[in-house]
């Protein structure tokens, strides 16, 4: 099948062919937005757009696993960047809010855990001005146990996980917690990792939620859409239409708050004599902080039956 561009943004075709004459075609669309236009209410696309990526795209604050699939569960919420704050302070609360979808995590200071009544306790948090806002920060990390390190499935890159209480001793708790949970009070707690950024599809929490295991086979059964989704697992919203509010407090002095831009767009299939529309929808709100940028990943899903000599056509275009 061909594909056209017709619109600004960066935009692919995929199809998956299951070696039948039936084939499953999916039009990716993403739009890269300059934040500071949308801050005063006119969205203009930047110059220099995030293309369509087909491999793993490592970040500060986290991993996508790429734009080519063929679907996935709702719409993923991601904030990559910093806190930056002008005055220090050793506990925070940031919220992101997006629509009706609230999202809160609870940031501390550093802290290490000391001696103390009864066991390990958390010592002081330190006062900061800047933390990152990366699962490096969360809950998890790489242990040393009985002479082998040991990974935490849910967050190998973090902080805060040991299976030894000598181990712990003067080891660091982590930063970002999920503020709906109680704060880390004993080392060998097991917390579920909290945070904004890209969450990998190969780390525990989304492996386990997307994929299910035949118990006899020891093999995939199932995959779910959810197994695709870019985001951390609570920061999945069921639909967007465009124009909701999108408000961040507590990553800057200043809230930071604009409406989502409105676009649509829909994917124009010839195949042969015969025509259809297909419209897009948003799967994906993505906010670089430190880039100013805004990006909307939209997607539009197809099928269609191979015929010899047949002519086929996907076009997108924006509405």
């Amino acid at each position: 099948m061909l594909f056209e561009n017709l619109t600004q943004a960066p935009a692919s075709l995929h199809v998956a062919d299951f070696g039948t004459d039936h084939r499953h075609a999916v039009v990716v669309w993403k739009r890269s937005y300059d934040l500071q236009s949308g801050l005063r209410g006119e969205w203009a696309l930047c110059d220099e757009p995030l293309p369509i990526i087909a491999d793993p795209l490592h970040t500060p604050y986290g991993v996508f696993h790429g734009d080519v699939f063929l679907s996935k569960l709702g719409v993923d919420l991601c904030v990559l960047g910093r806190i930056r704050r002008s005055d220090p302070t050793t506990s925070t609360i940031v919220t992101i809010r997006c629509g009706s979808f609230t999202h809160a995590l609870r940031v501390t200071g550093d802290r290490l855990w000391r001696r103390g009544l009864g066991g390990l306790v958390p010592s002081a948090p330190k006062p900061f001005l800047e933390m990152e806002l990366s699962y490096s920060r969360a809950y998890g990390g790489v242990t040393r146990a009985e002479g082998m390190d040991v990974s935490f499935p849910d967050n190998p890159i973090g902080r805060g996980y040991f299976l030894e209480q000598e181990a712990a001793l003067e080891g660091s708790l982590p930063n970002i917690e999920a503020q709906r949970a109680p704060p880390i009070s004993a080392w060998d707690e097991r917390p579920s990792p909290a945070g904004w950024g890209p969450y990998p599809m190969y780390w525990g929490l989304s492996a386990r939620a997307g994929l299910s295991i035949d118990p006899q086979l020891q093999a995939v059964s199932e995959i779910s859409p959810s197994l695709f989704n870019n985001a951390h697992p609570e920061l999945v919203m069921a639909a967007i239409a465009g124009g909701e509010q999108l408000e961040l407090k507590g990553v800057r002095d200043d809230r930071i708050a604009f409406d989502l831009p409105v676009t649509r767009g829909k994917v124009r299939v010839s195949i042969g004599s015969d025509r259809f529309d297909v419209p897009t929808r948003v799967d994906g709100v993505y906010l670089w902080l430190e880039e100013e940028r805004l990006v909307i990943t939209q997607r539009a899903n197809f099928n269609y039956t191979v015929h010899p000599e047949q002519v086929r056509i996907a076009a997108l275009l924006e509405i």
